[in-house]
């Protein structure tokens, strides 16, 4: 039998898929999940996961979009104060699906969704501030050790809303100021300029 022609009325393959991803991982720990599970919640064969996915880390790792984070570092180091700080965050590409989905990563359990989630941050900051990675050194890796993991373990807790409102407010406080502070510092360090 021929497959099915597709329709844009509806959703292909890959998107049903990925489409029952999201509501799993809203739903149970990743560890819990399977290629048959998805594929099946998704309304196709589990043959058809892995025409798409190796794996279900593989899954994972595809539909991440790390690039959520790249504007808005540049955007809160440029920043002159907290108001400018507030404004960038609520300029920024970042939408609260965004976030969910991030935050969904940070509460997965799993430390390969966990490390996605912090990598693509501290490689947005770093490149935002010009920063190599390999010429930090072991107080400002602590730093930024510190600053990344505490905005990670934040995305995880369940009792803070993922929404770029609540972020922005992070931003204007001193908490907030101080990450970007350090950064912008970092920054100056190593280029010799300022914001």
């Amino acid at each position: 039998m021929a497959r099915p022609r597709g329709d844009s009325g509806t959703l292909s393959p890959r998107d049903r898929l990925a489409a029952a991803f999201w509501r799993q991982l809203g739903a149970m720990p990743f560890s819990e999940m399977t290629a048959r599970g998805i594929a099946s919640e998704a309304g196709v064969n589990h043959n058809t996961f892995y025409r798409h996915f190796d794996s279900i880390e593989d899954m994972a790792e595809k539909l991440f979009d790390d690039s959520v984070f790249d504007a808005l570092p540049a955007a809160l180091l440029d920043a002159d104060d907290a108001d400018g700080r507030v404004a960038a965050v609520m300029a920024s590409s970042i939408g609260p699906s965004d976030m969910s989905k991030a935050s969904l990563y940070a509460q997965s359990g799993s430390d390969l969704l966990v490390r996605l989630v912090r990598n693509a941050l501290e490689r947005a900051w770093l490149k935002a501030a010009g920063l190599d990675e390999d010429t930090l050194d072991a107080d400002q890796r602590a730093d930024l050790s510190i600053i990344f993991g505490g905005i990670v373990t934040a995305m995880a807790d369940q009792r803070v809303e993922p929404s770029p409102a609540i972020f922005a407010g992070v931003m204007s406080r001193p908490l907030g100021r101080g990450m970007v502070d350090t950064l912008a510092e970092m920054r100056q360090a190593a280029h010799g300029s300022g914001r």
